[in-house]
């Protein structure tokens, strides 16, 4: 005898178990893009035979636990590791979980790895060969949502371990013009260099980077207490020119005053300069009156 009512349930019982396998089987896609550039940090990439590795370090918190595919694309021969947290940059390989270079087809690589949910992972983005810089994109696949920090965390070094920390971001924008009082700033035998000098003020003690963005070949000079321009190497602690930029790594401590001096590579240059500034908190920057008195 026919029995419609169970032809029915068995019905209903294989499209349900249809969209049940179809849930289960279904993946997220995560995506990340950024770069690797001249200003990023380097260190010993695991396998690597220098320090010369431009390396960018990425903060990866899952909110499911399973399975996750972690494949790359980009313009350089890339090579990335994954890490737990937290990460020793001058031995990365003593937190190292697995790493790959060539699994996601040429100049690529692919990682498959079992994750817990809520738990912080480091995947290190570097490449294969020294001294490479270019663009890349992280392609996360898995049952759910992968956080992907970046720009917010950075690696820092200490005297023990490298640990991942908040990275703030302060900008400084400014213009050198011929308004502007003139020295004859370090390395240099002319008086004729505009110059603009800004007091820097840190709140917590912590290491620094400021980074320059200019219409014109910049140089930047790092000074404590006090910045004479009639003595321009007194009180000097860092300074920077490279490739018509500056950047300066530098550890400032809190209750220090801190003067950072702008000025051109050339002579009686003006222009628009932006100063950017990374560390454990904002900085605050107010300019010195280096004005010409009418």
């Amino acid at each position: 005898m026919y029995n419609s009512f169970a032809y029915n349930i068995i019905k209903i019982g294989v499209i349900f178990n249809f969209f049940i396998n179809d849930a289960v089987d279904a993946h997220v896609t995560t995506n990340y893009t950024n770069g690797l550039s001249s200003y990023s940090s380097t260190f010993m990439r695991p396998n690597g035979n220098t320090n010369n590795y431009y390396f960018h370090a990425i903060v990866v918190r899952t909110f499911s636990t399973g399975s996750y595919n972690f494949t790359s694309n980009s313009t350089f021969d890339i090579y990335g590791s994954f890490h737990r947290y937290p990460v020793d940059i001058t031995n990365p390989s003593q937190s190292i979980i697995t790493y790959d270079y060539y699994n996601g087809g040429a100049l690529h690589f692919q990682i498959n790895l079992d994750l817990q949910s809520n738990q912080i992972y480091v995947l290190i983005v570097s490449t294969y060969s020294p001294n490479v810089t270019g663009l890349f994109t992280i392609i996360v696949e898995g049952p759910s949502n992968v956080e992907l920090i970046h720009n917010d965390y950075f690696v820092l070094e200490t005297t023990t371990t490298t640990t991942i920390r908040p990275m703030i971001t302060s900008d400084y924008l400014g213009f050198l013009s011929s308004d502007n009082l003139q020295f004859n700033r370090p390395m240099s035998n002319s008086d004729n260099h505009y110059y603009q000098a800004i007091e820097i003020t840190v709140t917590v003690s912590g290491t620094y980077i400021f980074m320059s963005s200019s219409t014109f070949n910049i140089y930047g000079y790092f000074y404590e207490n006090s910045f004479d321009p009639y003595y321009p190497n007194l009180n000097l602690i860092a300074s920077n020119n490279d490739n018509t930029q500056f950047r300066i790594n530098i550890t400032l401590q809190f209750q220090r005053k801190y003067i950072l001096v702008i000025t051109s590579f050339g002579y009686n240059i003006t222009g628009a300069f932006l100063i950017k500034a990374i560390g454990p908190t904002p900085l605050l920057f107010t300019p010195i009156n280096q004005i010409k008195s009418e």
